[in-house]
């Protein structure tokens, strides 16, 4: 595996800043999810950059939370506050020099490791668009339960 530069980026989906948990997670699993809350189907299959996606849930999680529809609908569901912090979202730019493989399995590694070890679900997806010369652009994005697993239950 070649070594490259990781940049990193971090925020809050906050509900204050009329953000969604579910809309956040269909953008980055390029899928097409409703949230209850709101009542609105989020649509964000038009991109084709989708590499790889997933859901990594910690031990003690339930396992109906593998899908992500039903993880991030009970996070809005269970945060009843106007200003709830809903995620803490993650955003990784990769090194162009990884392949779609070591991409996924960096990641899913780092992420574990990192979060879902601690007690943290986590939803995440990578993409690959590529700039105006033809150049890769690898990115991560990682959404993270803002709360462990255990609070809301």
């Amino acid at each position: 595996m070649k070594n490259g530069t990781i940049s990193s980026r971090a925020s809050i989906v906050q509900r204050s800043k009329g953000q969604s948990a579910v809309e956040q997670s269909a953008y980055i699993s390029r899928t097409s999810l409703y949230s209850d809350y709101y009542g609105m189907t989020y649509n964000r299959t038009a991109k084709e950059d989708l590499v790889g996606a997933g859901v990594l849930l910690p031990e003690h999680a339930p396992p109906e939370f593998e899908d992500r529809a039903v993880l991030w609908n009970s996070v809005e569901k269970n945060e009843k506050a106007k200003n709830a912090q809903l995620a803490r979202s993650l955003k990784y730019s990769l090194p162009n020099e990884w392949d779609e493989a070591t991409a996924r399995q960096v990641m899913e590694c780092f992420i574990k490791e990192q979060f879902v070890d601690k007690g943290m679900c986590a939803d995440y997806g990578i993409h690959r668009s590529y700039n105006d010369k033809g150049q890769p652009n690898p990115v991560s994005y990682t959404h993270l339960r803002a709360h462990e697993t255990g609070a809301y239950l």
